[in-house]
Protein backbone atom coordinates (compact mmCIF):
# COMPACT_ATOMS: atom_id res chain seq x y z
CA UNK A 1 0.00 0.00 0.00
CA UNK A 2 3.04 2.28 0.12
CA UNK A 3 3.01 2.82 -3.65
CA UNK A 4 -0.76 2.71 -4.26
CA UNK A 5 -3.24 5.59 -4.23
CA UNK A 6 -6.95 4.70 -4.11
CA UNK A 7 -9.78 7.19 -4.66
CA UNK A 8 -13.53 6.66 -4.52
CA UNK A 9 -15.19 9.50 -6.44
CA UNK A 10 -12.11 11.73 -5.93
CA UNK A 11 -11.96 11.02 -2.17
CA UNK A 12 -8.60 9.59 -1.07
CA UNK A 13 -8.88 6.23 0.71
CA UNK A 14 -6.54 5.36 3.59
CA UNK A 15 -4.85 1.96 3.54
CA UNK A 16 -5.95 -0.36 6.40
CA UNK A 17 -8.66 2.16 7.37
CA UNK A 18 -10.68 1.99 4.14
CA UNK A 19 -9.09 -0.94 2.28
CA UNK A 20 -6.39 -3.60 2.36
CA UNK A 21 -4.27 -5.12 -0.38
CA UNK A 22 -4.38 -8.90 -0.57
CA UNK A 23 -2.44 -11.23 -2.82
CA UNK A 24 -3.83 -14.35 -4.47
CA UNK A 25 -1.62 -17.11 -5.84
CA UNK A 26 -4.50 -18.38 -7.95
CA UNK A 27 -5.71 -20.91 -5.38
CA UNK A 28 -6.60 -18.74 -2.39
CA UNK A 29 -9.22 -16.01 -2.41
CA UNK A 30 -9.08 -12.48 -1.03
CA UNK A 31 -11.11 -12.01 2.15
CA UNK A 32 -14.83 -11.62 1.55
CA UNK A 33 -14.46 -11.79 -2.21
CA UNK A 34 -17.24 -13.19 -4.40
CA UNK A 35 -16.93 -15.56 -7.36
CA UNK A 36 -13.77 -17.62 -6.69
CA UNK A 37 -11.32 -18.76 -7.99
CA UNK A 38 -9.26 -15.63 -8.52
CA UNK A 39 -6.37 -15.20 -10.93
CA UNK A 40 -2.96 -14.79 -9.34
CA UNK A 41 -2.26 -11.16 -8.47
CA UNK A 42 -3.06 -8.34 -6.07
CA UNK A 43 -6.57 -7.30 -5.08
CA UNK A 44 -8.04 -4.30 -3.26
CA UNK A 45 -10.51 -5.36 -0.58
CA UNK A 46 -12.61 -2.51 0.82
CA UNK A 47 -13.53 -2.61 4.52
CA UNK A 48 -17.05 -1.48 3.56
CA UNK A 49 -18.60 -1.45 0.10
CA UNK A 50 -18.01 1.74 -1.90
CA UNK A 51 -21.22 3.55 -2.90
CA UNK A 52 -22.89 1.92 -5.88
CA UNK A 53 -22.07 3.61 -9.17
CA UNK A 54 -19.22 5.76 -7.82
CA UNK A 55 -15.95 5.57 -9.78
CA UNK A 56 -12.93 3.93 -8.17
CA UNK A 57 -9.50 5.14 -9.31
CA UNK A 58 -6.28 3.28 -8.48
CA UNK A 59 -2.84 4.75 -9.20
CA UNK A 60 0.09 2.35 -8.77
CA UNK A 61 3.66 1.42 -9.85
CA UNK A 62 5.28 4.50 -8.30
CA UNK A 63 8.22 2.28 -7.26
CA UNK A 64 9.18 1.32 -10.82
Amino acid sequence: AQNVLVFVENVFQISTTNYTLEQSDGTNVPTAGPNPPYAAGWYIVFNSPPPLGKPITVLHNFDK
